[in-house]
């Protein structure tokens, strides 16, 4: 088998980013708030109410075309490589071997490009590929978990002889490898 390796992702943990959603909301709440409060007759503010309501909206406007055609934020950093090889797994140089891993899974959730199919917000519609984790539980108890970033749709298909050998190893369930391979590409060789 050939060494597969992807880009290890790292979260940076903060619990709220600055987000277009966000960034709008609050333009719009000030505006509204702005021109209520400068709602009196004859204000001398109108013009400025009117320009403030155009620009909040043309942002808007921006945001909402532009969220179809650029990518999610990282929030976080792209830091080392994850290889998972014939018997083991190499997370930045330390070796993993298989028959000492215990309880693992993959989860894979998406690839660089991928777009959501909502356009009801201003947020990016486009993934950067970087919600995808192995998890497993090494021979001292420790369990890892570890991001990496998928380039395209079907890389995941791609570790179907590392997770074929784990069903072999008892290390995951076979049931599981289907769930995230499909039937055609689990074998019992």
């Amino acid at each position: 088998m050939d060494r597969i390796s992807f880009n290890i992702f790292i979260p940076d943990g903060k619990k709220f980013h600055w987000t277009p959603n966000w960034i709008m909301f609050g333009l719009w709440a000030s505006a509204i708030f702005l021109s209520w409060l400068l709602d009196y007759p004859h204000s001398p503010y109108n013009d400025l109410k009117g320009w403030v309501l155009i620009c909040v909206g043309g942002l808007s406007l921006y945001f909402l075309i532009a969220s179809f055609f650029t990518y999610k934020p990282l929030n976080g950093t792209l830091s080392g490589e994850i290889i998972f090889g014939d018997a083991a797994i190499i997370v930045n140089d330390e070796t993993f071997e298989l028959k000492d891993i215990n309880d693992l899974d993959f989860y894979f959730f998406d690839y660089y490009g991928k777009t959501t199919g909502s356009g009801r917000d201003f947020d990016p519609k486009m993934y950067q590929g970087v919600n995808n984790y192995v998890t497993f539980t090494d021979k001292l108890n420790q369990t890892h978990t570890i991001y990496f970033k998928m380039e395209t749709e079907h890389s995941y298909l791609s570790l179907d002889t590392f997770i074929n050998a784990a069903i072999k190893a008892k290390k995951m369930q076979f049931q599981r490898g289907i769930d995230l391979l499909g039937i055609e590409n689990i074998s019992d060789r």
